[in-house]
């Protein structure tokens, strides 16, 4: 009795805990290849990468899609994952389901990650002792030197993807913070740092583990001086302190204007030469690389270009002659520019005679023609 009271509250407490699973691996309005991903997920734990099934996805419909999201399942830029197992609860429960099923009950990390999800820790140093199989378990994706919450790099997609996307509309807007003037790249902010509790060196390696290319460029920027307190203060304070009591009216007067005398001709000299010093500064810029997905999508399209211009060229033969030549018969493989001069002059000879020829008193230029001579008749 008391095995069978164990096991029951074993059961209640796994699939309370792990219901999105459990709804997954039982869903029946899932079919096809949606059923497919369900049961891949169910394997993953909650959590796949996106390029692990990206063929998979392609073929998803917007109604498949749907049925998966109503489980909870959310399509990120990296990864395809339940946001509801990657709470403290859960993925503390997944931990130690995954130790006990490898036969690793005292692996290390098994109490110290769950605890560091559950702090709100965004991102974490890799420990080498601890497997990366137990980060990924507990939520967190390794990314270089640091662990980062699969979420919270989906969170970071979503601000890098308009950046990466933007364009101006009109001439002279300037860029938001982050993005650049010809589009297409972005450079790191403080948001995307702040977002991930890292900066410099670390963050750019994990911007490369997610396939990000880096660029440098120089460029030329103003000058940045920090504001310095006067010289004059400074000099005056151990004055002041060391003839405190003494100083009179007229000799306080001349320490005033004397800083007033000096400071003249520098603001004078500034004004007459109205320059800004400035310096060169290195801009790392990242743009994103390609996937394997990405890549094929790519390929098919000029796959498909290249069938569409064999197919034009098809055409082209089958209608007879060259038509590249009747296009630009002075310049091989041309668009319409760069006719003979020579050729040109005799076309335009050969259809002078025409404006000559006599129109048909039939035709409705005729009739319109007539028309008109008989109204300026008959104004005047």
């Amino acid at each position: 009795m008391v095995q069978e009271r164990l096991d029951l509250w074993i059961k209640t407490h796994i699939e309370t805990l792990l219901k999105p699973l459990f709804d997954l691996e039982q869903a029946e309005e899932v079919e096809g290849i949606a059923r497919g991903v369900a049961f891949r997920l169910t394997e993953g734990l909650g959590i796949l990468e996106r390029q692990e099934i990206a063929d998979d996805i392609r073929q998803l419909d917007q109604q498949m899609r749907g049925s998966l999201r109503k489980l909870g399942v959310r399509f990120g830029a990296y990864h395809i994952y339940v946001p509801a197992l990657l709470k403290p609860a859960p993925s503390q429960l997944l931990a130690q389901l995954w130790a006990l099923k490898e036969g690793k009950g005292e692996i290390k990390g098994l109490t110290e990650l769950p605890q560091l999800s559950a702090s709100g820790r965004t991102s974490v140093p890799v420990d080498p002792e601890i497997e990366q199989a137990l980060y990924r378990v507990v939520g967190f994706r390794v990314c270089g030197p640091r662990a980062v919450r699969v979420d919270i790099l989906e969170r970071l997609a979503d601000i890098i993807r308009p950046l990466v996307a933007w364009k101006p509309l009109e001439e002279g807007v300037e860029p938001p913070e982050g993005a650049l003037v010809e589009g297409g790249a972005f450079t790191v902010t403080v948001s995307m740092t702040s977002l991930l509790g890292c900066a410099g060196e670390d963050f750019s390696n994990i911007l490369k583990s997610l396939g990000y290319r880096l660029e440098t460029r120089e460029e030329q920027r103003p000058v940045t001086k920090k504001p310095e307190a006067p010289a004059e203060e400074a000099e005056a304070a151990p004055a002041e302190q060391a003839a405190e009591g003494e100083a009179e009216a007229p000799a306080a007067a001349e320490v005033t204007e004397a800083p007033a005398e000096e400071a003249a001709p520098a603001e004078a000299s500034e004004e007459a030469t109205g320059e800004q010093e400035m310096e060169t500064v290195t801009v790392e810029i990242w743009r994103p690389g390609r996937f394997g997905g990405r890549r094929s999508n790519n390929d098919r399209q000029q796959r498909n270009a290249r069938g569409g211009n064999e197919r034009r060229g098809g055409g082209e033969r089958r209608g007879g002659g060259n038509n590249q030549q009747r296009r630009n018969p002075g310049k091989p493989g041309g668009k319409g520019r760069g006719f003979n001069k020579d050729q040109n002059r005799g076309h335009q000879a050969k259809s002078a005679p025409r404006k000559d020829k006599p129109m048909d008193p039939d035709s409705p230029f005729a009739a319109l023609m007539s028309l008109k001579q008989n109204l300026e008749k008959g104004d005047k």
